[in-house]
Order: C-alpha cells, then structure tokens, then sequence
C-alpha cells in the first residue's frame, strides 16, 4: 500500500478555512452578518484552495 503525503502547508490552509468559516457562523449569529458573510466566503475559499492544492501536488 502506497500513502502519499500531503504538505503540512495544505492541510494548515484546510484548518484555517474551517476556523474561519466557523467564525463567520458564529459572528454571522451574532448580529454582524456582514464580518460573518466575508469570514465565512474567504474560510470556504481558504479550505477549497486547499484541498485543491494538496490533490495537485500529489497529482
């Protein structure tokens, strides 16, 4: 069985877009709906980058 490894600067950019999406939930939640919106939109982003990154890299 061969496992290859993603870069840790994949996965770091994975576990900052869901903090940041979590974030904007809970900001979003609390009456500031447009930080929560942006938050949220680049979190998502961050998190897409990401696993789009760790699949190119390892092809």
């Amino acid at each position: 069985m061969t496992i290859q490894a993603t870069s840790k600067q994949y996965k770091s950019m994975q576990l900052l877009g869901v903090l940041l999406v979590l974030v904007g939930v809970v900001a979003g939640i609390a009456e500031a709906p447009v930080f929560g919106v942006t938050t949220g939109v680049l979190g998502l982003a961050l998190y897409i980058g990401g696993r789009i990154g760790g699949w190119w890299a390892n092809g």
